[in-house]
């Protein structure tokens, strides 16, 4: 049953919306989460590859919130784990990076959060949609179906572009290029099931990338995305959804085709206003130069819990801005290559393996002084 009254109100119950909710309740506070779907985070429109921890060891520095997210997938099943990530930039290279992980089964991992947090006394409402989020007397009014929800405490965690912040007037200060686009199926071929394949080419992945990651048994998380600014330019991801399937031999599809947006401009611009709260891809917690946000998004989920209890969330922010900045000034030379300039084609080219992994991870690196030359170029 519904109550009008809580302690905080989490509309989205994808990872970092639940992991909010079971962290929230652990601590106390009684929450309810709301989610438009009947079952919350289905159908999954992810890659659900995880990098080993130690792979990304250099961003807990920054964010030791996300060296703790790696605890919660021990309430999910590991699918495969894989050796390598293999990037293929058509016509120019192909680059074995040493990025060992693991695919994770994000639809589990959300129930279980959920189960937990419903255990620990949350309430979950399902298929409904926010309409309105007012303000009275110091608390939030959230408006669904017929029903009016109160409580001191507002947590966004409903994806990009999240209708929480529209409703708020939290703007994300993002432009068509802050953001992609994405296609996605699960399908069945004949793929090995230690590698994660990444496809780069200049006509047919604009802004971004294609993969093909394993989920064991023959099934893939097979997909691609654009970023928009390019995709205003006449390119349809429906078609080079199709045409990427074929391409690597989809030989049947499993779910899908499925589409959502991903931010990949940083954090955004207003993620905080009186008691609301955006988390996951909801802030932009996203890396914005390979797209993954699980890690960050669980990160933003134990964050935003502990701040209810303590103010903490803004220095969260501010390191998060820190860290994801890297990436997205690597992002500059991903536009000089997809701009055809020198700089970016050379930096395709010529750059050793080893950086080029640290690169794809977001990590710091000398390259980075390069990307001053791309901005000034673009």
């Amino acid at each position: 049953m519904w109550r009008e009254g809580y302690d905080v109100i989490i509309i989205g119950g994808g990872v970092a919306g639940a992991t909010a909710a079971f962290k929230a309740s652990e601590k106390g506070f009684s929450v309810a989460v709301i989610d438009e779907k009947k079952d919350p985070g289905t159908p999954v429109i992810c890659g659900e590859f995880i990098p080993d921890k130690e792979k990304v060891s250099f961003a807990f520095e920054a964010l030791p919130e996300m060296s703790r997210a790696y605890d919660l997938f021990k309430f999910t099943n590991i699918l495969v784990k894989t050796r390598d990530v293999i990037v293929k930039v058509k016509g120019r290279r192909e680059l074995r990076l040493g990025v060992s992980g693991f695919v994770i089964d994000k639809a589990l991992l959300i129930k279980t959060l959920l189960e937990m947090a419903e255990a620990n006394g949350a309430t979950l409402v399902r298929s409904v949609r926010v309409r309105h989020i007012s303000e009275k007397n110091g608390r939030y009014l959230v408006k669904v179906k017929n029903n009016i929800l109160r409580a001191g405490k507002i947590i966004g965690a409903d994806g990009y572009p999240s209708t929480t912040a529209a409703l708020l007037g939290m703007d994300s200060g993002y432009t068509l290029n802050d953001w992609a686009i994405a296609g996605h199926v699960r399908g069945r071929g004949e793929w090995g099931e230690d590698e994660v394949y990444m496809y780069v080419d200049l006509d047919f992945t604009p802004g971004g990338y294609a993969w093909v990651i394993p989920r064991g048994d023959g099934e893939a998380n097979v997909g691609i995305g654009i970023r928009v600014s390019y995709a205003r330019r006449g390119l349809k991801i429906q078609r080079l959804l199709r045409e990427f399937c074929s391409l690597v031999h989809v030989e049947s599809v499993v779910e899908g085709p499925y589409y959502k947006c991903i931010p990949v401009g940083g954090v955004v611009r207003k993620v905080r206003k009186r008691g609301a709260t955006l988390i996951g891809d909801s802030a932009g917690l996203v890396n914005p130069i390979n797209g993954g946000g699980i890690p960050t998004a669980i990160a933003s989920g134990l964050a935003v819990s502990e701040s209810l209890e303590r103010e903490c969330y803004d220095d969260f922010i501010t390191r998060s801005r820190k860290l994801l900045g890297w990436g997205l000034k690597y992002r500059f030379l991903v536009d000089a290559f997809y701009a055809k300039s020198l700089v970016g084609m050379l930096g395709v080219r010529l750059t050793p393996t080893k950086i080029a992994e640290r690169v794809l991870k977001g990590e710091k690196t000398p390259l980075l002084a390069l990307t001053w030359i791309a901005k000034l170029i673009l």
